[in-house]
């Protein structure tokens, strides 16, 4: 069954399905099990959104974590349709790339 994140950026909620959640594990040993919490935050309250065009037009949302020393990752998938998805999450050291469409003050 689907899970949801509120996601004020987007004005709407993004859907994590069953496959991704599948996805992300395999890739990313235990993230969602393990951050699910951090995924939430990074799309509620995110550092910075990011666009990119490839392969897929995404959002994605950044966090940086003082505790861990990383950036937490969610990338989103928006179709005409309206539905926004969460195609992946990662934890990296660096700053993921991307045109910035968005910051605090």
């Amino acid at each position: 069954m689907p899970d949801y994140f509120p996601c004020p950026y987007l004005n709407s909620a993004v859907e994590l399905t069953d496959e991704r959640y599948t996805h992300i594990e395999k890739a990313h040993s235990g993230l969602v099990s393990e951050h699910r919490s951090r995924i939430a935050e990074a799309l509620f309250a995110p550092d910075r959104v990011l666009f990119r065009s490839l392969p897929h037009e995404t959002t994605v949302f950044v966090r940086w974590y003082d505790d861990i020393g990383k950036y937490m990752t969610a990338i989103v998938v928006r179709d005409p349709g309206g539905r926004n998805w969460l195609i992946t999450a990662h934890i990296s050291r660096g700053h993921p790339r991307g045109e910035i469409t968005w910051e605090p003050n």
